[in-house]
């Protein structure tokens, strides 16, 4: 399910849910990481950590 946060992101309005694994995301620029998470959730993108879909 994707995060709405008060509005219908676009990706939901075309049938599909974005999951970002954010303990996964990388960059040749670590410091950027932080602010491309916020990019995804703003986005309507749900953030998720890779032990909450296997444990």
């Amino acid at each position: 399910m994707c995060a709405l946060r008060g509005r219908q992101p676009e990706r939901l309005k075309s049938g599909y849910a974005v999951h970002v694994l954010s303990d996964c995301v990388t960059s040749y620029d670590k410091t950027k990481i932080e602010e491309m998470l916020r990019y995804y959730e703003s986005k309507g993108c749900e953030l998720v950590k890779i032990k909450e879909l296997v444990g």
